[in-house]
């Protein structure tokens, strides 16, 4: 979490990174995502100033991720719901079916795994004036044709594999996270 006071420290720091490692990266600070119309493909721009942002600060590997770099988790009213039950009650969450800002593939899926780390203790969460939760959470973004991929890795068979999001019941078809064809 970074209050509105410390966006410019931080967002001094990483570009002083960005362009120290990675100099060809145009770094914009913290952003927001907006898909546009042109096959859901995602582009990227500075966010609006806010109270708090939970930026995706430390991004691995960075290649082919540069559109998640600081991109505010708090942008968006489904992943704030996430990030809010992830740090308030201590709980890993996962994402219903997202789509990425780095993905190229408009059918193409991805789930969201977002844990808090370790709940302190009520000695510890005094000490840290009690904010009510997590100030930090760790995430791994599983894009789901790569995740079927590589579960099917050792067939010989032709085949495929498709993952659909069955949880909402109400809905008469299931959401298609996305698939993997192996047609030898």
């Amino acid at each position: 979490m970074v209050y509105h006071s410390e966006r410019g420290p931080l967002e001094r720091q990483s570009r002083a990174y960005y362009e120290r490692y990675y100099p060809e990266f145009r770094y914009q600070g913290i952003t927001d995502s907006q898909f546009g119309s042109e096959e859901g493909i995602a582009t990227v721009y500075p966010r609006a100033n806010n109270t708090y942002y939970w930026p995706v600060h430390y991004v691995l590997p960075l290649l082919t991720n540069e559109n998640a770099i600081e991109l505010d988790a708090n942008d968006d009213a489904i992943r704030a719901i996430s990030v809010n039950t992830t740090v308030q009650g201590y709980q890993p969450t996962l994402s219903a079916g997202v789509r990425l800002v780095q993905e190229r593939d408009p059918h193409a899926m991805g789930l969201i795994l977002r844990h808090p780390g370790i709940e302190p203790t009520k000695e510890e969460e005094e000490e840290e004036e009690g904010n009510g939760g997590s100030m930090f959470f760790s995430q791994i973004v599983l894009r789901v044709p790569d995740v079927l991929k590589r579960a099917s890795g050792g067939t010989v068979t032709p085949e495929s594999i498709f993952l659909y999001d069955g949880t909402n019941r109400s809905l008469d078809d299931p959401e298609c996270f996305g698939w993997y064809s192996r047609c030898d």
